[in-house]
């Protein structure tokens, strides 16, 4: 199919809707208008965008776009998305989030193995989407921070990509030995952001906006899958002079060797470095890293569009050095599979896969943000048992790999407060009364000034409609029959006497611990108090440096 831009392709659809509609014409999405080609002008540098967007192999069609009101199309969890030329589908919603108004994380699901995630923050918004029925692979891109599209992939490239060129490796008596800096009791993993010439030149998205989506993607992936680790950027940057090479396998090899990467590196103080390259035709990967990374070898290299098309390249790849394994070769026979472990990637119900299971495994499955877990099921489906338990060994190696460096100093003045703030307490609650107690936890930090001040706030949808429950250091849920809905998502912000902020939220799951929908067992012995979890959330943390692309 040529690519076409949306006066071309749908100019009669355009008419149509001009007969009901004023200008801008829109899709049935409150949030998400399709704009008229009259409309508005583009800037050189939208110019810019648009062409290096326009004359990728990876996109088919675009439409200019508005997105406003996102708030107004939810309902509680649920989201109805009606993109062009798709039957309207409804999405519910996996660990959603908003740290400030304006600025979200959500992302949702559904059993045909649809998805749709898009991030917004103060200067752009991403997203990507994958309609099962038709087939089709969406992504949504910014062109400013006032001008975004909405690009259709071409599916045969998607599902084509081979995802990962990791090496097998047998394990070892070392296998969860993590060498770290001693009494560390950090649980931040900081991620550097390098990009190669290249990458800049070719990327549909940004390097800073990609690094963003593999952020959100982390979070995510970590919350639903019960792990204790929180990723944040440690920067953005350009690693200038990189060649790239022509297997993804020796740009793994040099990054590691690399005096300028290495230092850039020790000034972000980082745990993790992810270079993201332009395409390396003809090898099949489009990624890699060194599984059970050690310190000096905590490096991954993904190519910049896969890194941020939704199909979570680059968070497979952190995975990988974080210690998960790909599927077993007894579930997908393919090339970097291996069945020595009970830490693989699995398939999850009729459409979906876990994220450390491989592309070209099933390749019409949706990757899921889940690390194989039995512990963690996914809208009522299992995502891993005992021999395929990703989360397991993430969790024995994150805390390590996150004291691979220093944290950064502090400094002094709002808003460069450093501190971690984590809500511990019931994930699960009867829908009738109880003692359903929340903490905050907040590790001793060089920089704060006391006293502390606590806001606690519940929203349905995680994005807005913040109702305000409690200013004290915790909180107790007395009556869970009054919080907004079935899932509802638990905010703390504390802000110290500088002005130093620092938020966590947490998914809080109420239950019928009585009726049909606990078998009519009485369920309220095992909910509650003793469900507790040290970190079930996403946090903000402070200060980073800023992002430069």
């Amino acid at each position: 199919m040529s690519k076409v831009s949306t006066h071309q392709a749908f100019l009669p659809v355009i008419l149509l809707l001009l007969a009901s509609f004023s200008i801008p014409c829109h899709t049935q999405n409150a949030f998400l208008e399709i704009l008229h080609p009259s409309e508005g002008s583009l800037t050189s540098a939208e110019q810019s965008k648009l062409a290096t967007i326009s004359q990728s192999p990876r996109v088919l069609d675009y439409w200019h776009i508005s997105i406003d009101n996102f708030e107004s199309a939810l309902n509680g969890r649920l989201l109805e998305v009606s993109l062009p030329n798709e039957t309207s589908t409804t999405f519910e919603a996996d660990f959603p989030y908003s740290e400030q108004p304006g600025t979200y994380n959500w992302v949702g699901y559904n059993l045909n193995g649809s998805y749709f995630r898009i991030v917004k923050w103060q200067d752009g918004v991403s997203g990507s989407a994958y309609i099962a029925t038709s087939e089709n692979y969406y992504g949504i891109i910014s062109l400013s921070p006032t001008r975004t599209v909405l690009v259709r992939y071409d599916e045969e490239i998607i599902e084509s990509q081979n995802s990962c060129g990791t090496e097998v490796i047998e394990e070892g008596e070392d296998d969860d030995e993590v060498e770290d800096r001693f009494g560390c009791e950090s649980d931040i993993i900081r991620v550097l952001f390098l990009f190669t010439p290249a990458a800049a030149a070719t990327g549909i998205d940004p390097p800073a906006t990609v690094a963003q989506t593999i952020i959100a993607e982390l979070n995510s992936t970590a919350n639903g899958s019960g792990v204790d680790a929180i990723f944040v950027p440690a920067n953005v940057t350009l690693l200038s002079g990189f060649v790239e090479n022509t297997d993804i396998h020796d740009d793994l090899d040099d990054v590691c060797e690399n005096s300028t990467a290495q230092n850039l590196r020790d000034a972000s103080y980082a745990d993790i470095v992810v270079l993201l390259t332009g395409p390396h035709p003809g090898i099949g990967a489009i990624g890699t890293a060194f599984l059970k990374a050690s310190n000096a070898r905590a490096y991954a290299v993904a190519e910049i569009d896969p890194a941020g098309d939704g199909t979570m390249t680059a968070t497979h790849e952190v995975g990988h050095i974080l210690g998960a394994r790909h599927q077993r070769c007894l579930t997908c026979d393919v090339s970097s599979c291996d069945n020595w472990s009970n830490h693989h990637g699995t398939l999850v119900g009729n459409t979906m896969k876990t994220v450390m299971t491989q592309l070209t495994c099933q390749p019409g499955r949706t990757r899921i943000g889940r690390w194989s877990n039995p512990d963690t099921p996914f809208m009522g489906l299992a995502t891993g048992s005992d021999e395929n338990n990703n989360a397991k060994k993430v969790k024995k190696r994150a805390g390590k790999v996150s004291c691979f460096r220093e944290d950064p100093p502090w400094s002094g003045d709002p808003p460069g407060a450093l501190f971690l703030v984590t809500i511990s307490g019931p994930e699960e609650v009867c829908n009738t009364q109880g003692y359903y107690p929340y903490q905050v936890n907040i590790p001793p930090a060089p920089g704060i000034v006391y006293p502390l001040s606590y806001v606690w706030e519940v929203s349905e949808t995680g994005i807005y409609n913040y109702t305000q429950v409690s200013t004290s250091s915790s909180w107790i849920l007395m009556n869970p029959a009054n919080l907004p809905g079935t899932w509802t998502t638990l905010r703390v912000t504390v802000t110290d006497a500088a002005g130093h902020t620092s938020f966590d939220f947490f998914q809080i799951h109420r239950i019928d611990c009585f009726g049909e929908g606990s078998g009519g067992e009485d369920r309220s012995a095992s909910v509650g108090q003793s469900l507790f979890v040290p970190f079930n959330g996403q946090v903000s943390v402070t200060p980073n440096p800023p992002l430069n692309s």
